[in-house]
């Protein structure tokens, strides 16, 4: 068994068999060899925490950035597009086919 610090119900830390002298406030309790740091504690039950998908957060973080990225650069889009309406209907295609869109 080792002793693990609990604080607001999150296993904080581990300290193997032993542990330090701690401020009595601490609660520091025994707990299985597979409780690790996260775990949740109430009422002497170990919990371990939800399983976080990696994929999915990647998906978010890179669509976030992705949304960034097209917030800094629409200005460039627009601006050519206002250029393109604003010449004769002869030239737009001309133009278009300079910028390669």
């Amino acid at each position: 068994m080792n002793k693990v610090l609990i604080q607001n119900g999150l296993v904080h830390e581990i300290f193997g068999t032993t542990a330090p002298e701690l401020h009595e406030d601490l609660l520091v309790v025994d707990a299985p060899e597979d409780v690790e740091v996260g775990y949740s504690y109430e009422d002497g039950v170990f919990t371990a925490p939800p399983a976080r998908d990696f994929e999915r957060e990647a998906v978010e973080r890179s669509n976030g950035e992705l949304r960034a990225y097209l917030a800094e650069t629409d200005w460039y889009v627009t601006r050519f597009l206002r250029q393109v309406l604003q010449c004769p209907i002869s030239q737009r295609l001309d133009l278009m086919l300079e910028q390669k869109l």
